[in-house]
């Protein structure tokens, strides 16, 4: 279907994608454009290649891949690296506006930058190592699954929340379903993939028509965002299906992309403090970003291996 090192890459071209386009930050119209339209594909196939993860690990070495999942996987990979990053953009944050008022949060922002992702991932991670760390029969945690899908989006919807706190939660899922009938998915694929792929893709395109409400009807942004998450890594897993392609760059890029992700906000806004011209500014993001991810992640290896 699409291996690891093809994932890698994959999520290695989004990062890129997804950090220049909060540099542009609309400055560039016709850039910004396009940028606003293939963005969203980037969260929607993290999570995707997330969802699949779990599930191949958890098939491949049963239950002996939970134990340690909550602190080795969860806090030691994820918890740590966001609290380690909220506390350094806490301290820029006081030192140039010099006061606690810094710490008032939005009701739908979260206080890092372009964060919400990263809260959601954390949060899917711990309910669903839950559901199958606690729950053995398979109906009873695909019920769970269900019961907590409801209601968390339904939480957010009450709360009054964007559709990005809870649109591509379908995603996870969808990676799941895939890494379970991944044999059958894969002789299917070999047989219609031209056909699998241009509905996909056609079905991309209205339901990316609806993120932007160019259909006018109830709910269309929600269902949308619904349909971006399931139909964008079904595309991005046929074209992988399909295409053979070697970059050392865009796999080390997704490699590191949860710390790229993490960080480039804390240091774009560092960035546009001290400077304005947005070529300046994008090209110390990415620079200074890869440079912390790579320290970081050398020493998250020392961490894990203890």
């Amino acid at each position: 279907m699409i291996t690891l090192q093809k994932s890698r890459k994959v999520r290695g071209y989004l990062i890129v994608i997804i950090m220049l386009s909060h540099v542009i930050d609309g400055k560039f119209k016709s850039i910004s454009t396009l940028l606003r339209v293939i963005m969203p594909s980037g969260v929607a196939f993290f999570l995707y290649s997330t969802g699949y993860g779990f599930i191949k690990q958890y098939l491949k070495e049963g239950e002996n891949y939970l134990n340690g999942f909550l602190i080795n996987k969860i806090v030691k990979k994820l918890l740590f690296p966001y609290v380690f990053a909220c506390l350094t953009f806490a301290v820029l944050k006081i030192a140039v506006a010099g006061d606690l008022n810094v710490f008032r949060v939005n009701r739908g922002y979260t206080f890092l930058p372009n964060a919400w992702y990263i809260d959601l991932t954390i949060i899917i991670y711990l309910i669903y190592y839950l559901i199958y760390r606690y729950i053995k029969k398979r109906k009873q945690r695909i019920a769970a699954g269900i019961v907590f899908s409801v209601a968390f989006i339904t939480g957010c919807l009450a709360g009054g929340y964007s559709s990005v706190w809870y649109g591509d939660l379908p995603a996870f899922i969808l990676g799941m379903i895939v890494a379970c009938c991944e044999e059958r998915l894969i002789n299917f694929f070999d047989r219609y993939c031209g056909i699998a792929l241009t509905t996909c893709v056609c079905c991309l395109a209205v339901t990316n028509m609806m993120t932007f409400h160019l259909f006018r009807f109830p709910l269309s942004g929600t269902l949308g965002a619904f349909g971006n998450a399931i139909f964008t890594p079904l595309v991005l897993v046929l074209i992988c299906f399909k295409i053979q392609a070697e970059c050392k760059y865009l796999t080390w890029l997704g490699d590191h992309s949860y710390k790229l992700y993490l960080w480039h906000g804390i240091v774009l806004s560092a960035a546009r403090i001290l400077w304005d011209n947005v070529i300046v500014i994008g090209i110390v993001c990415f620079l200074a970003t890869a440079w912390i991810a790579g320290i970081l992640n050398g020493i998250e290896k020392k961490i894990l291996c203890r």
